[in-house]
């Protein structure tokens, strides 16, 4: 019951998501994208390997939440419109953080829905005796309205010194 609940909430939440959102916490990915912690601001990256602000169309949003569960990190990613959308894609990373950056634990590639006004993506990782981590789910995603072209977004959102034995 929780999940679906977490889901309806974070659609109907992305829906009246603003681009106004403060760029004060960007951090700097492993493979340099940026990445702006829970907000509605999104990046891509140039030819010329700088980043540059790009959002979904007006009029939709990109949501990303972690949560813990026992033992299992969960990652949701969570795209909603106003309109129909020729396609929604989506890709996933849950990270943890090491002494030496982020460690990629688990992942989702690609999930797309067609045809559609809204997306959600969900993957988990179980953190069992993995010790006391920071960890980090990181969505990506890409909106190609009809007849328009696509708009990709990126977003996290951390939780940190989880204990999970």
């Amino acid at each position: 019951m929780r999940r679906p609940f977490l889901v309806i909430a974070m659609v109907i939440a992305s829906l009246f998501a603003t681009s106004g959102a403060a760029l004060a916490s960007q951090e700097t990915a492993s493979n340099d994208e940026e990445l702006v912690y829970q907000s509605t601001f999104y990046f891509e990256q140039n030819p010329d390997g700088s980043v540059s602000p790009t959002q979904y169309p007006t009029g939709c949003g990109l949501t990303v939440l972690i949560s813990r569960v026992g033992n299992f990190i969960d990652g949701d990613v969570i795209t909603g419109c106003n309109f129909a959308v020729a396609s929604i894609e989506h890709s996933i990373e849950i990270q943890r953080s090491r002494w030496y950056g982020w460690e990629t634990m688990a992942t989702l590639p690609s999930d797309i829905r067609f045809n559609t006004s809204s997306h959600s993506s969900f993957q988990n990782y179980n953190c069992a005796g993995t010790g006391i981590h920071d960890f980090r789910v990181i969505g990506r995603g890409q909106v190609i309205p009809y007849g328009g072209s696509p708009a990709t977004a990126a977003a996290y959102d951390q939780l940190n010194e989880q204990n999970c034995g």
